[in-house]
């Protein structure tokens, strides 16, 4: 049996590889279509007034898809706290967006 004094507090930590977050991705966006939605989604999130999608061969292997929109975007913190965080509770902390005051959509 493993001496109990041997861990310090602080000391475990849980680490994940890579690969979660494609396999969440994976699960939580199966569609496509569902994925677009979330991009869109995203915009309303940040304020925006205008969102612009683009398809790109996307009937094709390397299609792609690109949303551009004029929201408030995110300064480095808020990226470090909410985007690079998994299961981040910052829509139920924050329920509404800055500017507008909106209901907060996305995923």
């Amino acid at each position: 049996m493993a001496d109990s004094g041997s861990v310090r507090k602080g000391d475990l930590r849980f680490a994940v590889d890579s690969r979660l977050l494609f396999e969440l991705g994976e699960r939580l966006v199966a569609r496509k279509s569902v994925a677009l939605a979330e991009l869109v989604k995203n915009s309303y999130d940040a304020d925006a007034t205008k969102a612009v999608v683009r398809l790109h061969n996307v009937t094709k292997e390397h299609g792609q898809i690109t949303v551009e929109d004029n929201g408030a975007g995110m300064t480095p913190p808020m990226i470090k706290k909410t985007w690079m965080r998994i299961a981040t509770d910052d829509k139920d902390r924050n329920p509404v967006s800055i500017i507008y005051g909106r209901p907060r959509a996305g995923a």
